[in-house]
């Protein structure tokens, strides 16, 4: 890769993480993009564990209306948490926590709510903190489920980009023509020929299950044969249909498309497809170039998608190592505090990361973006991994 000699450290990581997004798009692209260039060195993070859980040419997504209420304050002045407390703030709620001692704050999800105690699983991290009341000043509502319409209730994507986000991108393999998805949806997406016969386990989709498709098996194994081609087009949690009792979860189900001569159909497993049985260029194909979802969500009170595309699994590889190496919000916070002289090189690289989905005004970096997406793996069988951390600047 190459650079200028007059270009700052900064400039180079903003243009290399824009220029990734759009590398090898699927879409066509209004703007052509040179290669990109070696971005500035990351800032490895601290303590904290890593969020849990995680394109053709960029498109703005459409905005989703924001909520209009104001957060809430509650503020605790006794040694049990006041009813009022209990009344308004919910399991899951989004909350900002104000610290009895050091005037500290934390922000989370709420874990657990009894008159003596509060649970928030720290944001960006895997972290539950269990307070009592005369740890809290005070408690701030900051949104709940029932103000997030664009990512959690909405039945049916709005436009193309957002057909390819996780909750919608299986249906199109479920409920879709196998025939038409090789050539159309999924033409981009590397054909894997078999050089060597072997079985897998079926099952039969049943149905939607609260966000789980619904399974029953398939009688008998399916064999792959010598010269047939397949496609991996996705992956969904699935439960097993049981008559009379609570469906057993299955874990991830694979879901592939098996061509055989001019016939093609929808195998579902939960068995990963192994490189052996598989040529091996093609594998290597499927690994560097497969299409992949990378999208970028503003998680405040504008909370939308900012960004989806669909680029190669190298690049999205590439962008989930700066990601992994750039210090999450409740780091930037701790170092902030400390006067940690990283920290500087460290808000660089979160600036630069907001730049290559095109957040680049200062009112953007006060808003915490989550920036989600999938690349590809071959340990323990051919699969789609995924990934998501949340950054932000305050």
């Amino acid at each position: 890769m190459s650079s200028h000699r007059t270009t700052s450290p900064r400039l180079r990581l903003a243009l290399g993480l824009s220029l990734a997004l759009s590398a090898g798009c699927q879409e066509a692209s209004h703007h052509a993009e040179p290669e990109p260039v070696d971005p500035a060195p990351a800032v490895e993070a601290p303590a904290p564990a890593p969020e849990p859980t995680p394109e053709p040419a960029p498109t703005p997504m459409v905005e989703a209306p924001a909520p209009r209420a104001e957060p809430t304050r509650i503020v605790i002045t006794s040694k049990s948490f006041p009813q009022e407390l209990l009344d308004r703030i919910r399991l899951d709620d989004l909350v900002e926590v104000e610290l009895a001692r050091g005037g500290g704050r934390t922000r989370g999800a709420v874990k657990v709510l009894r008159p003596g105690e509060l649970a928030v699983a720290i944001e960006g991290t895997q972290i539950v903190t269990r307070l009592k009341p005369d740890d809290v000043r005070d408690v701030r509502l900051l949104f709940r489920d029932d103000q997030r319409a664009d990512l959690s209730g909405a039945d049916e994507p709005r436009t193309e980009q957002e057909g390819w986000l996780e909750r919608f991108a299986a249906r199109s393999v479920l409920e879709g023509d196998a025939a038409a998805l090789w050539g159309g949806r999924f033409d981009a997406n590397v054909a894997l020929p078999v050089v060597r016969s072997f079985t897998m386990s079926g099952l039969i989709y049943a149905g939607a299950r609260q966000g789980a498709a619904a399974f029953t098996p398939s009688p008998q194994r399916t064999t792959l044969r010598e010269g047939e081609l397949l496609k991996l087009v996705g992956a969904v949690q699935g439960v097993l249909e049981q008559r009379g009792g609570a469906d057993r979860p299955l874990g991830e189900v694979q879901l592939y498309l098996v061509k055989r001569g001019g016939q093609v159909q929808a195998l579902y497993s939960t068995e990963h497809l192994h490189a052996s049985n598989l040529e091996r260029a093609a594998v290597m194909r499927f690994l560097e170039r497969e299409p992949v979802t990378l999208a970028a969500c503003k998680v405040g009170r504008d909370r939308r998608y900012v960004r989806i595309v669909r680029v190669p699994a190298k690049t999205a590889r590439t962008y989930m190592m700066h990601l992994e190496r750039t210090p999450e919000r409740t780091a930037l916070r701790a170092w902030r505090a400390q006067g940690n002289p990283g920290l500087e090189a460290a808000e660089k690289s979160v600036r630069a990361l907001y730049k290559a989905v095109g957040l680049t005004g200062d009112a953007d970096l006060e808003t915490p973006v989550l920036f989600e997406l999938h690349t590809t793996s071959a340990t323990g069988g051919l699969r789609l991994l995924g990934f998501s951390k949340e950054l932000g600047m305050e």
